[in-house]
């Protein structure tokens, strides 16, 4: 039997003022950090990492407008750079990890940089550079510290003097990973940088140095001139969310990203009664509640449950009982209607929430809270 066709007919994205929930993203803000942040690292130029949906924030349009303010792009995974590739993104991309075997033709045939850290990855790109007849870039990641990949740093230099002998490879790029860069005191920071530099005046001396030398990411890059080298390696930075506290000052950034929903149904409980899933939260007095379309489902992590706060007319507002799959309730007055904006991250009145708080109240860090909002969620793009 033959089967007929199945159309799929996709909806219009609705008008912001028709949703219930949506992230809204400030383009005109993300351009802003990056000509602050180049001014201040200048000559070093930028190497944007936009991995994880660029933090969340939507890593086509965010590249889409950055391409001819950075050096080039960081992504985690081919799949990430293919997306790219695919939306008609023509700009260098650098893998920041090894690949699987079976991906390094599909990097390739996209013109991907890759990252090298042992010594099959060179051997097979050696080969298809070869078959080619064409160079095939790379960058080597050395670890001085990290303990998470990279080269180590005894066998660093052997290893980039055999790199050296591939035909086909061209070692463009090298660079290593801070892991404290966003502490105060940091004695780890200047051993793995004294590490690297070690590594940098030997290769320098070899007529072996790559003409891109990385090692900071945004955490290093504001308070460490020191590590700026050829390039920085950022991402919260380019959103307008500062890793460090104290500097503020003299680099004014701009956060990029709201994140909004609405309240769907108002109500009154009395003396007694609970509040969601378990009941974890009981009224001591009759109190105005308000439900918000916003849940884990979307992102909005369940730890926040009777502890969140959102902005609702202008005013904070607790978040009651357990955030749910879809929405969460917050504790309210006679104000409060249906259809009125909440404000998760943002500002609102004189109020402002900040995706830090978020991270602070949860136990975790930004970054998290960022990448966490999930493709549930529309975002819209500002300029």
């Amino acid at each position: 039997m033959r089967l007929m066709p199945i159309w799929i007919i996709l909806p219009r994205m609705l008008p912001t003022s028709e949703m219930e929930t949506f992230a809204e993203v400030n383009l005109s803000a993300i351009r802003a950090n990056v000509k602050a942040i180049r001014s201040y690292i200048n000559p070093a130029q930028i190497i944007a990492v936009i991995k994880a949906d660029a933090y969340g924030h939507g890593a086509i349009p965010v590249s889409r407008i950055l391409a001819g303010d950075v050096m080039m792009f960081a992504v985690a995974t081919v799949g990430e750079a293919i997306e790219l590739r695919q939306a008609g993104i023509h700009h260098p991309i650098l893998i920041l990890y090894n690949v699987l075997p079976h991906l390094i033709e599909k990097a390739v045939i996209q013109k991907i940089t890759l990252t090298v850290s042992e010594t099959e990855l060179p051997k097979a790109l050696s080969k298809i550079a070869q078959q080619e007849n064409r160079d095939i870039k790379i960058h080597v990641n050395i670890n001085t510290g990290m303990n998470r990949d990279g080269v180590q740093c005894n066998q660093a230099v052997g290893f980039l003097q055999w790199l050296n002998t591939l035909p086909g490879i061209m070692i463009e790029g090298v660079f290593t990973h801070f892991a404290t860069a966003d502490k105060i005191a940091n004695t780890e920071l200047d051993q793995q940088l004294h590490r690297f530099n070690l590594i940098i005046d030997k290769l320098d001396r070899l007529n072996l140095l790559p003409t891109i030398v990385h090692t900071a990411n945004s955490s290093a890059m504001l308070k460490r001139k020191d590590t700026h080298s050829d390039a920085v390696r950022i991402g919260l930075t380019l959103f307008g969310l500062n890793p460090l506290v104290g500097t503020q000052d003299f680099l004014p950034l701009q956060s990029a990203l709201t994140w909004k929903t609405r309240v769907i149904s108002t109500g009154k409980i009395g003396v007694g009664e609970g509040i969601s899933y378990g009941l974890t939260y009981k009224a001591k007095k009759p109190i105005h509640i308000a439900t918000a379309r916003i849940g884990y489902a979307d992102g909005y992590s369940r730890l926040l449950s009777n502890t969140g706060i959102a902005l609702i007319g202008g005013t904070p507002r607790k978040l009651i009982g357990q955030v749910c799959m879809d929405v969460s309730v917050f504790k309210v007055d006679n104000s409060v209607n249906i259809g009125d904006e909440v404000v998760l991250i943002g500002s609102q009145g004189n109020h402002h929430i900040d995706a830090d708080q978020i991270a602070k109240k949860t136990g975790t860090i930004t970054y998290e809270i960022l990448t966490g909002i999930s493709k549930r969620v529309p975002r819209i793009y500002r300029d």
